[in-house]
C-alpha cells in the first residue's frame, strides 16, 4: 500500500512542479521524461534540482491557499467541493493527494519526519471533519481551514 500511495503522490507532484506558480499543469505528455529526471535526482550531483522543486512546490502550496483567484486554488476548491458532496470531510483528502502529499516525495524527509507529516495531516483532516459537523458554515472548504492550521505554519510558512 505504501509503495502504491508513494507512486500516486510522485505522479501528483508532476503537475505542481512543472507548472508556473499559481497554475496546475493538466498536460500529462511530459510526465515520463520528468519521471526519469525525478528518479535521476536521487544522485548526489542532482541535489540542487530537488531543492529547486521543493521550493517551487512550497510556493505552489502557499499560492493555492493565499491567492484564491489563482488557477491552482480554483481547481483545488472545485475538486474539494465535489468530494465534500460525496462525503463530509473528504475535501481534505483532495488537498492531500493533489497538493500536500507530494511534498515529502520531492524533498525526501527522514522516515520520522514523513510519519509526523502524514499523521499531522490525518489529524488535521479529522479536525476539519469535526469542525464541519459542529458548524458547517465556519469553514466552507478545507483550504481555508488548512491555511489557519498549525500544520500549515509548521511545514509551509515562509521562513
Amino acid at each position: 500500500m505504501k509503495l502504491r500511495s508513494n507512486a500516486l503522490l510522485i505522479r501528483n507532484a508532476y503537475p505542481l512542479v512543472t507548472a508556473p506558480v499559481g497554475e496546475y499543469n493538466f498536460d500529462t505528455e511530459g510526465f515520463y521524461p520528468w519521471l526519469q529526471e525525478y528518479l535521476e535526482s536521487f544522485g548526489a550531483s542532482k541535489g540542487a534540482v530537488r531543492v529547486m522543486w521543493k521550493e517551487h512546490l512550497e510556493q505552489q502550496i502557499r499560492t493555492s491557499l493565499e491567492e484564491p483567484d489563482s488557477e491552482i486554488a480554483i481547481f483545488l476548491r472545485l475538486s474539494a467541493t465535489i468530494a465534500e458532496t460525496e462525503q463530509l470531510g473528504h475535501g481534505a483528502w483532495v488537498y492531500w493527494w493533489r497538493l500536500i502529499g507530494p511534498h515529502p516525495q520531492i524533498f525526501m524527509l527522514t522516515p520520522l519526519e514523513q510519519t509526523a507529516y502524514e499523521l499531522g495531516f490525518a489529524a488535521l483532516a479529522d479536525e476539519y471533519r469535526i469542525a464541519r459537523l459542529q458548524n458547517p458554515t465556519e469553514y466552507a472548504e478545507f483550504g481555508e481551514f488548512l491555511l489557519d492550521s498549525q500544520f500549515f505554519r509548521t511545514w509551509f510558512a515562509e521562513k
